[in-house]
């Protein structure tokens, strides 16, 4: 298997998250199961919080601190691996950001507007 250079998004995909679900999928790791588990009798539980004990996230958050938030949240449920992406996510942050930043201004001088044939999904 070669690696895809540099940090973007599909190099970060091939080579750790592609890599991770192998490793979870060898030893039955699954963050979002797609089939029933015959062995739950129900899969009712208590609402804990309205963000599953993510906190809230406030428009002009710092990125970093969220991604140490994300990372902590990882930790505290007892996943040893996807908190070992963390350096490569902030990477990966840095990167987003920089090509954002070099990107040329709209020429209107306003932020661009959205289509009316665009719509969100929920």
């Amino acid at each position: 298997m070669s690696l895809i250079d540099g940090r973007t998004p599909e190099a970060f995909f091939a080579n750790l998250l592609l890599p991770l679900k192998r490793h979870n999928a060898s030893r039955g790791v699954e963050y979002f199961a797609l089939r029933p588990d015959a062995t739950q009798e129900t899969y009712w539980q208590e609402i804990a919080t309205r963000t599953g004990g993510l906190g809230t996230v406030p428009a002009n958050c710092d990125p970093v601190a969220l991604l140490d938030q994300l990372a902590e949240y990882w930790r505290a449920n007892g996943d040893p691996a996807l908190p070992r992406l963390l350096p490569y996510l902030k990477q990966l942050r840095e990167a987003l950001a920089a090509d954002t930043a070099a990107a040329p201004a709209p020429a209107s001088g306003k932020d661009a507007e959205l289509s009316d044939s665009v719509y969100p999904l929920f």
